[in-house]
């Protein structure tokens, strides 16, 4: 072993021990932001307000703060699942698809 393969070594595991610092940061960041699921499903539902934010029986705007996937319409008092027919129709954890996104 060379002298140069040592330096390499312990360059390559000091840049280790700063991304894995950088991601211990991010995630506890992540973590302060969406403390719970329903935190997340807001920010999920605010994001993608133009594509599931719409009633599917009348074309009503449904509201926009709301923490869960089966939303009364105000025009037609049906309820919508606001989540069918979208990438996060059977999705159990939010927090855990948003932090993947």
């Amino acid at each position: 072993m060379s002298r140069e393969d040592g330096c390499d070594r312990a360059e390559r595991k000091s840049n280790r021990d700063k991304n894995n610092a950088l991601a211990v940061f991010l995630y506890e960041k992540f973590k302060k932001k969406f403390p719970t699921p329903e935190a997340a499903l807001n920010y999920l539902y605010r994001r993608l307000h133009s594509v599931i934010l719409i009633c599917r029986n009348c074309g009503a705007t449904l509201p926009e703060d709301t923490a869960i996937r089966r939303v009364p319409c105000p025009k037609c008092d049906r309820f919508s699942w606001v989540t069918s027919n979208t990438f996060l129709a059977h999705m159990k954890k939010p927090v855990a698809w948003l932090a993947a996104i």
